[in-house]
């Protein structure tokens, strides 16, 4: 779940490296994984058609394969170790070959983490399996409100897993589950409202400023109150999560000094407007960076920051999917003079830019039907 480092080229500007027609009255989406583009098709009923495979490991794409997708509902599409899903459909991404994959059709959705992907239903049965062992479950668990995730336009975040020792994944506030074992651990005698994710365990919100720290498995080792300040941690590559004394010390009288990467957002914007962030790195504070609202006030922030290695460059980026690269990207500055990196003849409004890699941005161009990448520097 690594945020990637950018590249601290890109403080230079962007230019594009080479572009595919994707069809200007299709509607497409792509997903990006290592060396690999996927470019997937969608019918008028926003199913998806077709899938078409390049390579990306050279100056310019060479197509791999393409294969059709008849008659799916093309919720989730991911990638899973040597595979593409799309919905119930595995596809192999060496070859192009379509099979099943072991998760039900009716499954709500199919999270990866590591090499193990879960799936779980309207009941909240859930199951796993192994990217190496794909047809073999690893484990079967009843996780009680799973499907509260469904509520969420984010799904799941980094601040949803617990990485130590074990990963343990908070699919909802009343179970805690081992992601290779499949142990769970029920919390749903506390009615907790939310837990996130710390470097030695979890915080648990209980609603009404009042807070419990858990171990890792949930269990009780301190309460306290406090709440949210007009400040946020911000995720970057060398520090995904605080600590749960760091997490406690600005719950409680909003310390955040702690921190690589600070944020802040106003709350009394309305639909339509647009959110300004100021980001703060050490002493470098960027002012009145914008973004779409995408909420009905700006109280939604960017699930992580990439940033480069001196700071030179701050994306926000959004994990969908979870991963350490394809993550979309929500903005894109070079801090030294507090600028948008600009994308030569894109509409970043109309488009959807993902991070592929530190020096690869590729971007789906709604206007004009073209997958275009992009490489740091003016060129």
């Amino acid at each position: 779940t690594n945020v990637t480092v950018p590249d601290t080229a890109w403080a230079d500007g962007a230019h594009e490296a080479w572009a595919l027609d994707a069809g200007e009255k299709e509607r497409t989406s792509i997903t990006v994984v290592d060396d690999q583009l996927f470019v997937t098709t969608y019918t008028p009923e926003s199913t998806p058609a077709s899938v078409i495979a390049y390579s990306i490991s050279g100056a310019e794409p060479e197509k791999q394969w393409d294969v059709q997708l008849p008659g799916n509902r093309g919720v989730p599409i991911g990638v899973w170790g040597d595979y593409l899903f799309v919905d119930d459909q595995l596809i192999e991404r060496s070859s192009g070959r379509v099979m099943e994959a072991s998760w039900s059709a009716e499954a709500m959705f199919v999270i990866v983490i590591n090499d193990m992907a879960i799936a779980c239903d309207e009941g909240d049965a859930c199951g796993a399996w192994r990217a190496s062992d794909p047809f073999s479950r690893a484990w079967s668990a009843t996780i009680k409100d799973s499907q509260r995730r469904l509520g969420s336009s984010r799904l799941i975040t980094r601040a949803n897993i617990y990485v130590g020792d074990r990963t343990i994944l908070s699919l909802s506030p009343k179970t805690l589950v081992d992601v290779d074992t499949g142990e769970t651990f029920d919390l749903s005698a506390e009615g907790y409202e939310g837990l996130t994710a710390t470097t030695d365990g979890w915080i648990a919100d209980k609603g009404g400023g009042e807070y419990t720290a858990l171990s890792p498995t949930g269990e009780k080792e301190g309460a306290f109150s406090g709440g949210f300040g007009d400040e946020r941690f911000g995720p970057t590559p060398s520090q995904e999560r605080p600590s749960g004394e760091q997490h406690r010390g600005y719950l409680e009288n909003g310390d955040l000094s702690w921190a690589e990467l600070r944020m802040s957002m106003p709350g009394d914007k309305r639909p339509g407007d647009t959110c300004p962030i100021d980001i703060t790195i050490g002493n470098n504070t960027m002012r009145g960076l914008f973004r779409p609202v995408d909420s009905a006030n700006c109280s939604r922030y960017p699930d992580a920051f990439a940033v480069s290695d001196g700071g030179e460059v701050v994306m926000a980026v959004s994990d969908v999917p979870l991963s350490s690269q394809s993550g979309i990207i929500l903005g894109a500055w070079s801090s030294a003079d507090q600028r948008d990196i600009d994308f030569p003849g894109l509409d970043t409004k109309k488009s959807l830019l993902r991070l592929a890699g530190p020096s690869l941005i590729i971007a789906s161009d709604s206007v004009n039907g073209k997958i275009r990448a992009y490489a740091p520097g003016n060129g």
